[in-house]
């Protein structure tokens, strides 16, 4: 049997908020490689071929390079094989790509010194023949390239870094983004204790159900998710001797004033709730519920 929980408001309710954010695309660079930086951690092998068509590359990548990672047949039971550049000083990376040619195996990209590598990013060359983007958002001055299996075929590689002006806004996107994801936790933490907590209620014909939330709407929207259209369009007034939240009438335009119900409250998707909707009976009265999804 379902459980079914209650959210209580009273007067009108709207469910309805989008939140939307543009994020511009970062400015790259690319670094021109040459086989000079490129070491070999195997004494078999020639990865050069990885770095040997740069010039061939314009703006994004494009063109199909030929040469790759010279690597005979007879040593394919040995795998994995890895070899590492040197890009002479500590770059902003923002992407690599691999000009992926056919087959699918499984390429680890790694950061930090010859001895102290840690994993970065990873892809599975399941592209044929075309060039893929694999994000790195590293710091560092050497990097990593690890064929795990004679699968992970590419020929050339190119290597993007950030702007200066990109790299500053990368870092402060990460630095927001972590904070916003600290303050859900938080939320998420305090909604869960909240839960344990909620006082039970009796509602006809469904029986005692756990009160959800619970939204007066006479009362200050301080602190809600609330919105109304036009600006100061709804007022609060007595009617019946109760408070209540109305719309006048707007000539020749409609109006609205919404709350968001149920943010980090921790319903469950596909859950059965009961929405209940208090208004004094003066007159005829209409509302419009929408459902915007679940945390």
């Amino acid at each position: 049997m379902n459980r079914v929980h209650a959210v209580r408001v009273r007067v009108v309710l709207l469910v309805a908020i989008v939140v939307g954010a543009t994020v511009a695309k970062a400015q790259e660079v690319r670094i021109e490689l040459q086989p000079s930086m490129l070491a070999n951690e195997a004494a078999v092998g020639d990865p050069s071929g990885l770095v040997d068509e740069q010039r061939e590359i314009i703006g994004p990548p494009a063109g199909a390079p030929k040469t790759g990672w010279a690597l005979n047949a007879q040593y394919w039971k040995q795998f994995p094989f890895s070899a590492y550049l040197d890009l002479g000083a500590e770059k902003n990376l923002s992407s690599i790509w691999f000009y992926d040619t056919n087959d699918k195996g499984e390429v680890v990209v790694s950061a930090g010194e010859p001895g102290s590598w840690r994993e970065v990013a990873t892809y599975d060359c399941a592209a044929y023949l075309a060039w893929a983007e694999v994000k790195l958002g590293v710091t560092t001055r050497y990097l990593r390239i690890t064929r795990k299996t004679p699968g992970a075929n590419f020929t050339e590689i190119a290597l993007y870094e950030y702007t200066e002006e990109a790299y500053r806004a990368m870092v402060a996107r990460r630095a927001e983004e972590a904070r916003m994801e600290a303050e859900r936790q938080a939320a998420l933490a305090k909604a869960r204790e909240e839960a344990r907590r909620r006082p039970l209620v009796e509602m006809a014909p469904y029986g005692t159900l756990s009160l959800v939330e619970e939204i007066d709407c006479a009362a200050d929207a301080a602190g809600r998710i609330y919105s109304e259209y036009p600006p100061r369009a709804a007022r609060v007034e007595t009617i019946l001797d109760r408070k209540a939240r109305v719309l006048p009438p707007c000539h020749g335009e409609a109006s609205y004033f919404s709350y968001r119900v149920g943010r980090q409250k921790l319903l469950r998707p596909g859950g059965t709730y009961v929405l209940a909707v208090e208004y004094p009976e003066d007159g005829p009265r209409s509302m419009v519920v929408i459902n915007t999804g679940n945390e």
